[in-house]
């Protein structure tokens, strides 16, 4: 019987230094965002038995959406989604929960620790979609926007296809009650949906850096707005920094937030 244990994540920790200048409509979604990965990562399944590169195992996969996961839940600003991992991962608990269903005789304790293991990755998976339509909610219009600028400069897409959907749905949805309620009563000119843009500059991070000595991360000084300091993060150190500083990084897998 197939099993997918997660990666270890106990590591010692070196340093942590502090960096500072001196509803049920979601469940609905929830579900149709998981069949469309399952569908994707079938798709891709199909469409890799042909090639020659090395096959990734479930537990590397896990092990991914395990720190996708994690940067989801600690980053105050949404991040670009890992379709491909959530869609690998169905697929590999529906084999996991077929090979249970067909091995009747095995150790009841044995089928009980497998059963638990997919219930694991289920509440992974689960949590991480929850969280990303959490941010979503709070400004679908600038994420819908942001998407589709990286889609337009042929970047990494910052929403998979059912989240638009979702954030477009949410959009027309709360843009009728509004003027329902409040903005079909005012004038022309006040009858605005509002898209606040978030400042993050006030948002502090956990991080742990998994590159080589990051020489370039820029961190602004408190006691003037106008100044900044370039800082050294150190290999397999921990620090708490600006959200912004490290962003590019978090983007380059250079830091992992914790």
């Amino acid at each position: 019987m197939s099993s997918i244990n997660e990666r270890d994540g106990t590591e010692s920790l070196k340093s942590i230094n502090i960096l500072e200048g001196s509803g049920n409509g979601t469940d609905s979604m929830l579900e149709d965002i998981l069949l469309n990965y399952a569908n994707e990562g079938n798709s891709n399944e199909e469409e890799g038995n042909g090639d020659d590169e090395e096959a990734v195992t479930p537990a590397e996969v896990l092990a991914e959406l395990t720190i996708a996961w994690q940067n989801e839940l600690c980053a105050p600003a949404l991040l670009p989604h890992r379709l491909d991992l959530i869609g690998a991962m169905v697929l590999s608990t529906e084999g996991m929960e077929e090979n249970i269903n067909d091995s009747r005789n095995e150790d009841p304790l044995k089928i009980c620790v497998h059963k638990m293991e997919i219930h694991r990755i289920a509440y992974i998976i689960n949590d991480y979609l929850r969280k990303r339509l959490e941010k979503i909610e709070k400004n679908a219009i600038r994420c819908l926007q942001e998407d589709t600028r990286k889609r337009i400069n042929d970047r990494e897409e910052l929403l998979s296809d059912e989240e638009r959907k979702f954030a477009e749905k949410y959009i027309q949805s709360t843009s009728q009650l509004l003027m329902n309620c409040v903005l079909g009563r005012l004038p022309e000119p006040l009858q605005q949906i509002p898209n606040p843009e978030r400042d993050l500059s006030g948002d502090r991070v956990f991080v742990r850096v998994l590159e080589d000595d990051l020489e370039d991360v820029t961190i602004p000084d408190k006691a003037d707005p106008n100044s900044e300091s370039v800082n050294q993060l150190d290999k397999d150190s921990i620090y708490i920094v600006p959200y912004e500083s490290i962003a590019s990084h978090l983007a380059n897998d250079k830091v992992r937030l914790l």
